[in-house]
């Protein structure tokens, strides 16, 4: 997320101009958490990109795919969840960030199931909400207190332009690379900065 905001600055200011309509500079609460939808897209399509690559499961019942093929029950099978976050017939710009895609219209005309962070079902995460929350607080605070750069180019296609690594889940192959500068607001002066980079 907030390698994110570092490589779409502009992206990054209208969090900051939403959190700034909603909150102010007051200590940002539960309550405003609903309130903030850009923000809400911006952590969503975050995670359309950078999730778990595959999860499995076990076929307990037969399932129906479609008229020609039906898996029986005892089947083990992988879902790719990585090629199914950038399917072109589900996302208008698969491989970029878009956050856009998750705006209630799009949200809308999308089939269940085509965005599964969290898995689905009686197994999904059982802390999907509380990821939520506490993805959005942290973006939420970052943008009202810094602003985020980073040496990395932007990407013009996130699949083949970024490298990435499987550690658990998808991360940056070359770690996060990102700086922080202390947000200046009116009437105040430029701080200091802090460099934040994990190891690759």
């Amino acid at each position: 997320m907030i390698k994110g905001a570092a490589m779409y600055p502009h992206l990054s200011e209208k969090v900051y101009e939403e959190v700034m309509s909603v909150c102010g500079n007051r200590k940002i609460t539960y309550d405003d958490l609903s309130k903030l939808t850009y923000l809400d897209m911006i952590v969503k399509e975050t995670l359309r990109h950078c999730t778990l690559p595959v999860i499995g499961r076990e076929i307990t019942s037969e399932l129906k795919v479609n008229d020609k093929m039906t898996i029986p029950p005892g089947i083990n099978v992988i879902v790719p969840l990585f090629g199914l976050h950038h399917d072109p017939r589900y996302w208008e710009k698969p491989n970029e960030f878009y956050p856009e895609h998750f705006s209630p219209e799009n949200e809308g005309k999308r089939p269940k199931g085509t965005f599964l962070p969290f898995s689905s079902g009686p197994r999904n995460c059982i802390g999907n909400k509380y990821a939520m929350r506490a993805m959005k607080c942290l973006l939420a605070n970052v943008v009202l207190r810094f602003t985020v750069s980073t040496s990395e180019p932007v990407p013009k296609d996130i699949i083949h332009d970024l490298q990435y690594k499987i550690v658990f889940l998808i991360c940056p192959k070359h770690g996060w690379n990102v700086r922080f500068h202390n947000r200046v607001h009116k009437s105040e002066n430029p701080s200091s900065e802090l460099t934040l980079a994990t190891p690759a």
